[in-house]
């Protein structure tokens, strides 16, 4: 690099793979991280220890997340082979050694053994295989990652190591944890983490422990799947960590759908999108040694690998990839695997997000047709939709919105996530030193996958472009059925006013001036006669409007002094009612706090009306606080 180059800041934030993971770089670890700090007499279960760089070290809110999904394992079940942990066969691990151990001359100081001794070896293209009687069940999965990785005196070395585990639970999160040698901890502590939490993410870090560098590759992709369940389904609880948010994440659709005609009574079937998710990270300290975890939800497609589809004489699929690719032919380079990995993926979440997305804009596009004379200004077909339908209508919209809401927030996570990936100054920057010595994949790979990576996530992109079109579409016809309620609702107020107003001014004067004419005459101090009594009656109406007008315009000066009145001793007051009243009625519909400022700062809020009724007619106005 030249001076020029050196001395330009741009470069000092760079993102380019690190040289040393070219060279011949064994970890040199005699024992898993847990099994170090239990040494150290470290306090607490594994998965606690795991958890914690330190004692004392104050816990973070993520990880005791993962302490609680794992409260109901214990090591000595898994162990024992007890209970779950010893009847589950879900888990798939490949290792392999690139080179020969034959040809391999391992000592302390390894970093900078020249690699072209070795690899110019002839060799199968399956490498030197590691076996285990796969799938593996939790009590299996810790006694083979148990055994020595490198150096073993009777095995060969797991260069390449695959770990994949179908729903996630915590027999084998806790055989992770066991297990996980020092420069794979802080991996596999975000892996898990990232996948019990939904999270999205599309990253490359470099990292390093006391000084060793590691690269680690992370992709944790959440989606919403679109499936018919039965009822009961939704219901299914084994009482394991796998299923315990199953209900949580199932959503039910079937209030998008247009109630069954009386000519067509069958019902539909019970329809839902499930959140589901795909995790890999790779993890490793140079590009022929490293560690991919691989976590993914079969919650709505429950298919477990079977002891036939694990051979390696014949044809094994490599069930991360599950593209058809055969595992017994590795892919070796880990930056290779990963885009591979991400494209193929990619591919299939789209197919799952077009067919939640034109389910859901096809449902409802079809009840807003069914439901098409509600934002109609004919007043025939007006008067055909009563205050309770447009109130079911405006309350099937709200809801929908949420829905569009929730799906759009995951959805743009994602397209979000690609988007920051591949800037100027993303993470795509460790995978653009191909065709140089760094690299043993050509460039053409990378360029390959990278551009049908990018197709798939512009297509995302428009999917989301459209979730954003129907969210508008609900807002605006939340708006206009909103507005239409506020109308009925003063219609309605308008004809109470009438009512009363015809109360007061008319039959309350009559019934006045009747009970006063069923007096004695004695008491009268004029003569009781017919003409007395119209008299009376309409001098009675005249007190009573004038009392109206009066009281009218009383008020309208009150309210506007309230809302000017900048004197310190008003403000405390209309500070003293407003709690006051929230105290006596927290339920009111004009009970509310200024959400954006949290005091009284004088703010109108929008949509928030206040209606006076009195006698004559309504008056409407924004609330002042």
């Amino acid at each position: 690099m030249s001076a020029a180059k050196i001395n330009s800041p741009g470069d000092f934030y760079a993102k380019e793979w690190d040289r040393r993971f070219s060279k011949d770089r064994i970890p040199r670890e005699k024992s898993s991280f847990v099994d170090a700090k239990r040494r150290a007499n470290a306090v607490g279960d594994g998965v606690a220890i795991f958890l914690r760089d330190s004692e004392g070290a104050v816990p973070s809110c993520k990880w005791r997340d993962v302490e609680k999904f794992c409260q109901d394992s214990c090591l000595d079940d898994i162990e024992r082979g007890l209970g779950i942990a010893g009847m589950r066969r879900a888990a798939w691990i490949d290792d392999r050694s690139l080179i020969p151990q034959a040809n391999i001359i391992h000592n302390n100081n390894t970093e900078n053994v020249d690699r072209t001794a070795v690899d110019d070896v002839t060799e199968p293209n399956g490498g030197t295989i590691r076996k285990c009687q796969n799938p593996l069940t939790a009590t299996a999965v810790l006694r083979h990652l148990k055994e020595p990785r490198f150096d073993h005196t009777d095995l060969p070395d797991a260069d390449r190591r695959l770990i994949y585990i179908p729903n996630l639970d915590p027999h084998y999160t806790l055989a992770l944890a066991e297990t996980a040698p020092f420069h794979q901890v802080r991996a596999l502590r975000d892996a898990i983490w990232n996948h019990l939490a939904l999270e999205t993410s599309l990253r490359v870090k470099m990292a390093g422990f006391k000084g060793y560098p590691v690269f680690q590759m992370e992709m944790h992709i959440p989606f919403f799947a679109f499936r018919e369940y039965p009822p009961s389904t939704t219901d299914k609880s084994e009482g394991e960590g796998c299923n315990r948010n199953l209900k949580r994440q199932w959503t039910d659709l079937s209030f998008l759908s247009v109630p069954a005609s009386k000519s067509k009574p069958k019902p539909e079937p019970n329809y839902g999108i499930y959140k589901s998710r795909f995790s890999l990270v790779i993890c490793g300290s140079e590009n022929r040694r490293w560690i991919g975890y691989a976590f993914v939800d079969q919650h709505i497609d429950d298919e477990d690998l079977e002891e036939e589809d694990c051979s390696y004489e014949e044809f094994q699929e490599d069930p991360i990839l599950s593209d058809g690719s055969d595992a017994n032919l590795p892919i070796w380079d880990p930056r290779e695997y990963f885009l591979m990995t991400l494209e193929i993926h990619v591919r299939k979440i789209l197919g799952e997000w077009e067919n939640a997305v034109y389910t859901v804009k096809g449902k409802i596009n079809e009840y807003q047709s069914r439901h098409g004379s509600i934002w109609s200004h004919d007043p025939a077909a007006m008067e055909q939709n009563s205050t309770e339908n447009v109130k079911e209508i405006f309350e099937w919209t709200l809801r929908t919105m949420r829905l569009l809401s929730r799906v759009l927030d995951v959805l743009s996570a994602t397209v979000q996530a690609w988007e920051r990936f591949k800037c100027h100054n993303g993470d795509i920057g460790y995978f653009r030193d191909s065709s140089t010595e760094t690299s043993p994949f050509p460039r053409q790979t990378i360029q390959r996958s990278l551009c049908a990576i990018d197709g798939k996530f512009e297509e995302l992109t428009f999917l989301q472009e459209k979730l954003v079109a129907l969210k508008e579409t609900c807002n605006n016809s939340a708006e206009a059925l909103k507005l239409r309620l506020t109308v009925e609702s003063s219609e309605t107020m308008q004809h109470t006013g009438i009512t009363t107003d015809f109360t007061v001014l008319v039959l309350y004067p009559f019934a006045l001036a009747t009970a006063f004419f069923a007096m004695p005459q004695a008491a009268i101090p004029f003569t009781l006669t017919f003409r007395s009594f119209v008299i009376s009656v309409f001098v009675i109406m005249a007190m009573m409007l004038a009392f109206k007008l009066l009281f009218v315009a009383l008020s309208r000066i009150l309210r506007s002094w309230w809302r000017n009145a900048n004197i310190t001793p008003v403000k405390n007051l209309r500070q003293w009612l407003f709690w006051k009243r929230r105290e006596t009625s927290p339920a009111t519909p004009n009970s509310f706090t200024n959400q954006r400022t949290g005091e009284f700062g004088g703010d109108i809020l929008e949509g928030v009306i206040e209606t006076t009724t009195y006698a004559g007619g309504i008056e409407m106005h924004p609330i002042v606080v």
